[in-house]
């Protein structure tokens, strides 16, 4: 990630808790704060990213760990964040901290341990 964006990572405890109501709260605050958003999914769930996108009119790109390599990921969120100032990503269903994850949970850890990776050359949010 380069010097000057953001990201946040919105994970929940699983399916129907409210991230996507949250995430789409979130990526309509930010823009009417001026900023430049670009809105991910994780995972391979396509009616999320349809929704970030009619919210924003930027189209929201899926990190999908299950099909891609971490090398993959990190390059298809490091292409579109020269069009943004910060990401928000919607994590998919289950804990981002469990070392017993299922398939399907993988994703949000995944992208959460590449992050706080990368923290050290990340602007952070609040300034």
């Amino acid at each position: 990630m380069s010097d000057g964006h953001c990201a946040f990572i919105l994970a929940g405890t699983g399916s129907g808790c409210g991230k996507t109501t949250v995430t789409l709260g979130l990526l309509h605050v930010l823009q009417q704060q001026g900023m430049r958003v670009q809105p991910f999914k994780v995972g391979p769930d396509y009616l999320d990213t349809a929704w970030h996108t009619a919210i924003t009119g930027v189209y929201s790109r899926n990190l999908d760990s299950f099909m891609l390599p971490e090398a993959t990921l990190n390059a298809l969120f490091n292409q579109q964040m020269p069009y943004a100032d910060v990401a928000v990503i919607e994590g998919g269903e289950g804990p981002v901290s469990s070392k017993h994850l299922r398939a399907h949970e993988k994703g949000t850890y995944i992208l959460w341990r590449v992050f706080l990776e990368k923290k050290k050359t990340m602007k952070q949010c609040t300034e």
